[in-house]
């Protein structure tokens, strides 16, 4: 591992890059927001989708994407990507014990927005704790119901869920003062949109789809006006994986 900006130096182990991070504790009235991401070179964060869903991290991004995670008070995911992938998004044992030295509970919240509801509650991401499942007023009531014996459910606006009612509900009813966000594609795009992101960490894998239906890091109905400015924090390189970490500028 090498460290290119903002200074070069070799890096010993390269899972520790992101372990020494400090992050601002929230921002006015709402948590602090992060994305964590890994694309290929051609921008897609699924590869061959449609058939069989491959890996696009190395073993390193994935170990990474844990070791973000320690960060952070809850981990929010879409429930298209809760559905392709249901575990529970975690930290192992002895990251569990570095949250508990750091005053955190050992494992974050998790947290899925759904308007569907159509979840996957029987399996392993519920068998972790009672997470957070925020939707729409538009939703089938008879549904949230239903979820409601799986998690705690938040209604955040009418036809769609609202990430800033989201982040106000997350910071005031949970306690969230750093948000971790992991896709997909859409649910990115809102929180984009919303100007409600501030920092972005992204894997560039050494890959490329080229599918057209694979799905890009950040997608949604127009053009996000204006247009985010991102300003580079850190840079390493790890055979020829490259690991970005960008703060949104304000």
């Amino acid at each position: 591992m090498e460290q290119l900006y903002p200074i070069r130096q070799e890096v010993a182990d390269p899972f520790s890059i992101y372990d020494e991070i400090e992050l601002p504790e929230a921002g006015e009235g709402r948590p602090f927001v992060a994305v964590n991401m890994v694309t290929t070179v051609d921008g897609k964060i699924t590869v061959n989708k449609k058939e069989r869903a491959e890996p696009i991290g190395s073993p390193v991004d994935r170990e990474l994407m844990k070791r973000i995670r320690v960060h952070f008070d809850a981990v929010l995911r879409g429930a298209e990507t809760v559905r392709a992938n249901p575990y529970f998004p975690g930290v192992p044992e002895p990251l569990a014990d570095r949250r508990e030295s750091l005053g955190k509970s050992r494992q974050p919240v998790g947290v899925i927005v759904s308007r569907s509801l159509d979840l996957p509650f029987e399996s392993p991401y519920f068998a972790t704790g009672f997470p957070v499942i925020l939707t729409a007023a538009a939703s089938d009531p008879q549904k949230r119901r239903q979820a409601s014996r799986y998690a705690h459910v938040e209604v955040v606006g009418d036809d769609a869920v609202d990430p800033v009612m989201a982040l106000d509900v997350l910071y005031r009813k949970y306690g969230v003062r750093r948000l971790l966000v992991e896709g997909g594609a859409a649910l990115n795009y809102t929180f984009v949109q919303s100007g409600a992101l501030d920092l972005l960490f992204c894997t560039l894998a050494p890959k490329i789809s080229g599918f057209r239906e694979d799905l890009t890091m950040i997608s949604g109905a127009s053009v996000i006006r204006p247009t985010p400015r991102l300003k580079l924090e850190t840079l390493y390189v790890h055979e020829d994986e490259l690991y970005f970490r960008w703060r949104f500028a304000s």
